[in-house]
């Protein structure tokens, strides 16, 4: 096994006892320990088959990307599995002491659809600055790079995750819902696409830090150091 592959197998475990140790508190809890076990199963399942085939070796390689849309989601549902409510109080108070006025009810007011759309190009394209990157160092057969890259996606992603449960807040689209008067405008079809993603794949909480921010950072950081 790699990093990756224990940091995932990891957090699955880790998360399943948590689980377990909480029912009460978690809504569904055993559908979550029964994903967590079948992603154990196909984990260790990859792990095992990755020297039969180069399909198999390249499994073993992207598997990661799906794993992290499942521990992100999973995530979102634990978010009271040791508190009791949202953190985002404490947020709100330290970003008070910088700004009259908070970022996002400040941007409604002086923003533009153009502006929306230049943000959105820069929300988008985490989603595929990973592939991106990675696919580089992968078809340039840079295995060392490519495990550096993933490797240390995973490793920001599981500190994220940890620190969602550990300090739950559901963000300033929630917490200043009412204060956003007028809303950002929209802008074109990044907007739209980033819209549809949310409405489809979006959930309530995980807002700080951000996992996106954790992601493309370390994908720029080595498509910089190469």
């Amino acid at each position: 096994m790699n990093f990756t592959d224990l940091m995932l197998m990891m957090f699955f475990m880790l998360a399943s006892i948590l689980i377990s140790a909480a029912t009460h508190r978690v809504w569904n809890w055993s559908v979550l320990i029964v994903v967590n076990l079948l992603c154990l199963a196909v984990i260790g399942g990859i792990v095992a088959a990755r020297k039969r085939s180069r399909v198999w070796q390249f499994l073993h390689d992207w598997y990661p990307m799906g794993m992290f849309i499942v521990c992100f989601e999973e995530v979102s549902r634990l978010s009271f599995v040791l508190r009791d409510s949202w953190q985002d109080q404490y947020l709100l108070a330290l970003e008070g002491r910088f700004f009259a006025v908070p970022p996002t009810v400040w941007l409604a007011k002086h923003s533009a659809w153009w502006i929306t759309e230049i943000v959105e190009v820069g929300y988008f394209s985490y989603f595929v600055l990973l592939m991106i990157v990675g696919g580089v160092f992968y078809a340039a057969r840079e295995r060392l790079r490519f495990r550096e890259v993933m490797d240390t996606t995973t490793l920001a992603y599981v500190i994220c995750y940890a620190i969602f449960i550990l300090f739950p807040t559901e963000g300033p689209a929630h917490t200043l819902a009412e204060m956003q008067q007028p809303p950002i405008p929209g802008g074109g079809p990044f907007h739209w696409a980033v819209r549809l993603i949310q409405s489809n794949a979006g959930v309530h909480g995980n807002a700080f830090p951000s996992a996106h921010v954790a992601g493309a950072v370390v994908a720029l950081y080595f498509a910089w150091k190469y």
